[in-house]
């Protein structure tokens, strides 16, 4: 069965329509369902369409109306302290419009004097929960956060219930509506449109989710607020593209700590993070929770493709941002092989200003006297992401199914975005030059590639898997020390202080995984998922504390180079599986289990 991208959003939307009601209704309306709290609101004349969307930004609030009607009245414009029915009341006067609370606690928009519910052709009432939303206009600013929805009511002769969204978070498909779990989901469409290009756009609007992000490559998904040292090798939440587990990868800076691969978003068909607890069908630290990427996989229909750029700045201390991306599709064989390919390339402007030299830190004269080397200059931070994705999706038979697919991306920052709050700039650090006598200056670079193979088969009650990863992720960078050992100086021995040292760090991993995999598709009330999980990580870790003044007093300075060095070794093998019953229409049971053997070595 197949479903425009169209029907997927709306039925989306519709979805985080009816939970956002609920959940606005248990915080918002605990006084007889009236909101009586006072905003303070600026929302300009326009048209209804645009007032509603900036009104429910403003307030938090959710609201269901005509978008098509409403896109054609007149609304006023409402300035000053109101609460939310005092402010509607307002913004629609004369326009034809009105504003009623629903028992959900969603704010519904209806033609004045036709407050009744519509009756299709058959006589019946329509269900006012669905049949509103089943033509829903993608609009929607944010998850969970302040949201503004645009929804046009038809009639059941157009379209009797809301469009479905299918999932893939319990290893089968499913839609997004009738399955268990707690999962948000992006739909390809809403990336483009919301310009989301990274971890840090689309994790931090998902209530629930939380991300550190420490620079290009360096983050922590935190879920549900269950997170492990961020400094350390360990994690909660796992982060998986397409079949493949990008979690764990190590970090890249002096500080230490784990990293996930921040691919970016191009040609991606939909984004599901499930929030966990959950440990039965997800491995690789998914115990809080999950977030997958999904990219588009190659068509056999119909050769097709796009090519797109974009301009936006970054303020403040920030400057020019460029985009370029390209995607082609192309059928071999009609029906049976198409290849898709993917590039693109991020240029990201920096943010932060290095004012070392125009505001001093502690001990710069002594340390320039060793020979270290300091200056002031802008766009510190910047980078450049370039990647490139090649699939081919080979169909000898309708029952068989077999992609193969390669991923590569580089990272390139020059510069640590890292800011010194004690300053009175907002974006300003104070950093020494690394390298040979002060010779560069910080820098991380990081290259990730996935080579991935599936194979499916469809024994008509059940879908047999088998996903075979491998990948390699190498990181290289340098990080000024002298601020930390001048800055923190009762914590270092005192021949460090006011020296200029610096640290170089490597780090790679190598990574094999496959899982084999069944998912039942019966017709009765059971389902059934089962599975064997088998990983293999190489991953080690250099790092060298390096003089970076003067060469001719290295000798001195420098006698016992601090180097520390790191080899880990895991290996984990698991056997999982999960039984669900449906009970009724809205009542599931299930029971699920995993077994695994989890080793790690660190020499």
């Amino acid at each position: 069965m197949k479903f425009s991208v169209q029907a997927i959003v709306k039925a989306l939307v519709g979805l985080c329509v009816f939970i956002s009601a609920v959940g606005y209704s248990f915080y918002s309306h605990a006084d007889n369902g009236v909101d009586k709290r006072v905003y303070s609101i600026n929302v300009h004349a326009s048209n209804a369409a645009d007032a509603l969307n900036a009104l429910a930004f403003q307030t938090g609030a959710v609201m269901l109306f005509p978008y098509r009607e409403a896109k054609t009245r007149q609304a006023n414009a409402v300035v000053g302290d109101y609460t939310i029915q005092e402010a509607i009341t307002l913004m629609l006067k004369d326009s034809g419009l009105i504003g009623s609370l629903t028992s959900d606690g969603a704010i519904k928009i209806f033609y004045s004097g036709n407050q009744h519910l519509k009756k299709n052709d058959g006589g019946r009432v329509m269900n006012s929960k669905k049949n509103l939303l089943a033509s829903t206009i993608a609009f929607f600013v944010g998850v969970g956060g302040a949201q503004g929805l645009a929804a046009e009511e038809v009639g059941v002769s157009n379209r009797s219930a809301i469009d479905e969204i299918i999932v893939t978070a319990s290893k089968r498909e499913t839609s997004l509506q009738d399955t268990a779990m707690s999962i948000s989901a992006l739909t390809g469409e809403t990336i483009d449109k919301r310009g989301l290009v990274g971890m840090g756009d689309y994790l931090s609007s998902i209530p629930g989710v939380t991300v550190l992000d420490r620079g290009a490559g360096q983050n922590s998904i935190i879920i549900r607020g269950l997170s492990g040292d961020p400094q350390t090798e360990s994690a909660t939440a796992g982060s998986y593209f397409g079949e493949t587990s990008v979690s764990e990868l190590g970090g890249s800076s002096a500080y230490g700590g784990v990293g996930n691969a921040d691919i970016k978003l191009v040609d991606i068909e939909r984004i599901e993070v499930l929030r966990g607890p959950q440990g039965t069908l997800y491995g690789s630290g998914s115990i809080g929770g999950t977030v997958r990427i999904i990219p588009v996989a190659p068509s056999l229909e119909k050769i097709e493709g796009k090519v797109a750029s974009r301009f936006s700045q970054t303020g403040e201390e920030g400057g020019d941002n460029t985009m370029l991306q390209g995607v082609l599709n192309v059928p071999l064989i009609e029906d049976t092989l198409a290849v898709r390919a993917v590039v693109y390339q991020f240029d990201n402007s920096g943010y932060v200003k290095n004012v070392a030299v125009s505001q001093p830190v502690a001990g710069l004269a002594a340390t320039e006297s060793f020979g270290g080397i300091v200056q002031d200059r802008d766009d510190v931070g910047n980078d450049t992401y370039t990647g490139i994705r090649l699939s081919a999706l080979w169909r000898p038979i309708d029952a068989l199914g077999i992609t193969l697919s390669y991923l590569q991306q580089k990272i390139e920052q020059d510069g640590a975005p890292e800011v010194e709050l004690a300053l009175a700039g907002a974006y300003d650090q104070r950093r020494f030059n690394t390298g040979v006598a002060g010779s560069h200056d910080e820098f991380l670079n990081n290259e990730i590639d996935i080579t991935n193979l599936v194979i499916e088969y469809d024994l008509g009650w059940a879908t047999v898997t088998n996903s075979l990863s491998v990948l390699n992720y190498d990181s290289e960078g340098e990080q000024d020390l002298t601020h930390l050992y001048t800055t923190f100086s009762p914590f270092f021995p005192g021949d460090l202080a006011d020296k200029p040292y610096y640290s170089q760090r490597h780090t790679y991993s190598d990574n094999t995984t496959n899982e084999l995999r069944l998912a039942s598709q019966l017709e009765g009330p059971i389902q059934i998922s089962a599975g064997l999980y088998y990983e293999h990580i190489d991953r080690g870790e250099q790092e060298t504390v390096l003089w970076s003044g003067s060469p001719e007093l290295q000798a001195d300075m420098l006698q016992n180079p601090s180097a520390t060095s790191y080899d880990t070794t895991i290996k984990q093998k698991a056997v999982f599986g999960e039984i669900s019953y449906d009970i009724t229409e809205q009542l599931k049971a299930t029971v699920g289990g995993r077994y695994f053997d989890y080793t790690k070595d660190r020499t």
